[in-house]
């Protein structure tokens, strides 16, 4: 699936969405670190599942976790044809090589991207009613509060890195 990145260890890989939007695919393209086009970056935790999805990449196809693909779903359906930097996609994860090359990176990655998206998941327990507002002391949305932060993503030491270098 992937293309060997240059040896020079400054390289990333970006991924752009396919503008159909009626078909989930994406292209990998390779750029030095010092002259990247416009892109996102993604902020989601790995979690424990199954890779029993699949995403169709130019080159191949690749198994995602259900998490991800739906994040990658969602990205989608809300922003559109766009550029990513996703970790689990952009960086081959078979290759330990090149892990210990990216990763010393990922600081410059996050605080050069436009954006930082955060996908804590799928609607799940209320939890989606805590982004609507601060309630009184004795709504029942303090409980489904506690239920979002209780989300993986939160318990992810690498998050307070990818948000707080976001512009």
């Amino acid at each position: 699936v992937y293309k060997p990145l240059p040896h020079n260890k400054r390289y990333i890989r970006l991924l752009r969405l396919s503008p159909l939007p009626e078909e989930l695919k994406v292209t990998l393209e390779v750029f030095p670190i010092l002259s990247l086009p416009p892109y996102e970056a993604l902020s989601y935790a790995w979690g424990k599942d199954a890779f029993s999805e699949s995403l169709e990449i130019d080159s191949g196809t690749m198994a995602l976790t259900p998490h991800l693909f739906e994040g990658v779903r969602q990205l989608r359906a809300s922003l559109g044809c766009t550029t990513l930097w996703i970790d689990a996609i952009c960086i081959n994860q078979a290759d330990s090589k090149e892990k210990e090359g990216q990763i010393p990176l990922m600081a410059e990655i996050y605080s050069q991207a436009k954006r930082v998206v955060v996908w804590l998941g799928a609607e799940a327990d209320g939890s989606d009613h805590a982004m609507t507002g601060i309630p009184v002391l004795s709504d029942p949305s303090w409980s489904r509060l506690a239920n979002l932060v209780q989300r993986p993503w939160f318990r992810r030491l690498w998050v307070v890195q990818e948000v707080v270098l976001a512009k």
